[in-house]
Parts: structure tokens; sequence; C-alpha cells
């Protein structure tokens, strides 16, 4: 009988530690499983993107569009489910980009907050549709702008590449080594997978990756130059990728949709850009095109 007892507790004991052993096996592999799901979205937004970007006309078509999904995400996060205020703002989106287009960028700047006023007191809604404004339109609206400036041949499109590359690239290393070395968290109540390791790859290996590129698409530029739009372009992208967090954390979700299999919604994918498109507007005409 004590003999039967010990050999049962012994399989038991196997029984238990094999599963233990799966358990954090599929923890510690399942850190990294989105990955592919991630790499995937990725090809599809590359691809996209290089399509955008054969034509100034098919450029502006696409972030127009861009902007239009951004503001229907944002308006699902803030409950607002009347779709007659999306199709009051849609008219907004098409100004916008149709001026990028043409030129007339400073007269949209002025007409798109009086728009957004206007709305937000028709509809009662004020601080929703105004944000949802500024983030949607006028702000990714910038990216436009940055493609259409062409001092030179091809420079608006370098630029925005240039700009598009960094952010987007940034959100990857913060990923990964916050995801590798990530162990004091930054704002565990708004964003608690953003961790200061994290925050620091992001900033150094984009900083890296900004001195490579831009002797490539801003040549004859000073070193300083490369290092200070890589250190702003990636913590720029992190207080906006932290802002959409706060935002997605107040509404009580985890992603603002699931239009990108591995990332979420598309304003999970376009946060970065929020702050820094219309900074890195202003940088251009500041220190760059002069």
């Amino acid at each position: 009988m004590h003999q039967y007892r010990a050999e049962n507790q012994k399989d038991f004991s196997a029984i238990t530690g094999g599963i233990t052993y799966m358990a954090v096996r599929e923890k510690n592999t399942g850190k990294f499983s989105d990955v592919p799901i991630r790499i995937r979205s990725w090809i599809i937004i590359i691809a996209v993107l290089a399509i955008g970007l054969i034509h100034p006309a098919l450029t502006c078509l696409l972030f127009a569009t861009l902007s239009c999904m951004g503001l229907k995400e944002y308006l699902a996060l803030e409950k607002v489910k009347d779709n007659k205020v999306l199709y009051s703002l849609l008219p907004l989106s098409v100004f916008q980009y149709a001026a990028s287009y043409t030129g007339c960028c400073l007269l949209l700047l002025c007409i798109t907050p009086l728009y957004a006023l206007l709305a937000g007191l028709w509809w009662r809604k004020m601080r929703i549709i105004v944000t949802g404004v500024i983030i949607n339109i006028l702000a990714l609206g910038h990216l436009a702008f940055i493609a259409s400036l062409n001092p030179t041949p091809m420079a608006g499109t370098k630029l925005l590449l240039f700009l598009l590359i960094l952010t987007e690239w940034n959100d990857v290393f913060q990923y990964l080594t916050g995801k590798c070395f990530g162990k004091r968290k930054i704002t565990p109540r708004i964003s608690p997978n953003k961790t200061v390791e994290g925050l620091i790859g992001g900033v150094l290996l984009t900083t890296a990756l900004a001195c490579g590129m831009g002797t490539f698409l801003i040549p004859d530029r000073s070193i300083v130059l490369y290092l200070c739009l890589g250190v702003v372009i990636s913590l720029t992208g992190f207080c906006g990728d932290l802002f959409i967090s706060y935002l997605k954390r107040k509404a009580g979700v985890k992603d603002t949709g699931t239009l990108i299999p591995g990332h979420g919604g598309l304003l999970d994918r376009m946060d970065s850009l929020i702050f820094i498109s219309p900074l890195f507007y202003v940088l251009i005409h500041t220190l760059i095109l002069p």
C-alpha cells in the first residue's frame, strides 16, 4: 500500500512538474508570440504607403482616408455613436488635404480650428470634437503638408520618409527593448507595458538610425541636427503613444480598434505621429529648409 502511494505521489509530482514547466515555457515564448502577426501587418502597411507615395494626389488621398478612419475610431473611443457627428466632420478632412495638395496650407490652419469649434458648439460636444479634429485632421494633416514641400525634387517625400521610418522604428525599438530588458514601469496606471528601459533603448537606437538615414534623406547637414531630430522624434512619439493610451485607459478598452492585426486600430499605429508631425513640420522650416 505504501509503495502504491509512493508511486502515485511520484507520478503526480512528475505530472505537475511537467505542467509547471510547460506553463513557464509558454510564458517565456509567449512574450514574442505576436511578432509574426505584427510583421505580416507591417508588410501590408509598407505596401500601402509605397503606393500612396507614387504621386502627390495619392499621398493626399491616403492620408485623408487615414484621417477619416482615425476620426471614426476616436469618436467610437469617446462613445459618440451618432454617425451624423462623423459625417459633419468629413468635409473638413477633404478641405484639409485639398489645401495641402494645392499648397494653401496656412489657410486651412486657420479654418480647421474654427470649423471644429463651430461643430463642437452645434453638437454640444466641444472637448470631444475639437480634440478629435486636432488629432486626426490637423495634426496628421501635417504629413501631407510635409509631402507637398518640394524646394528640390522629391524633397518632401524624403522628409516624410525620414519622419515615418524613424517614428515607426522608434515604436519597434521601444517595444523590443522593453520586452527584453524592461523592469521599471513609467506609467503603470496608464500604460503598464511602457518601461524606462524601453524608452531609453528607443531613444538610443532611433537616434543612431537618424544619423544613418539623415545622410541619405537629408544630406549635407550637421551630425548634430540628425542627433537632435532622432531624440525629438523618439521622445515626442512616446508622448503621442502615451496620450492615446490615456484615452484608451479612460474608455476602458485595450485597443482603439481591430483594423491592423497585432497592432490594434489605426490610432494604435498612428498615435506616435500625433505630436511629432506638426513639430517636425515647424523644424523643417526653421532648421532644414533655410
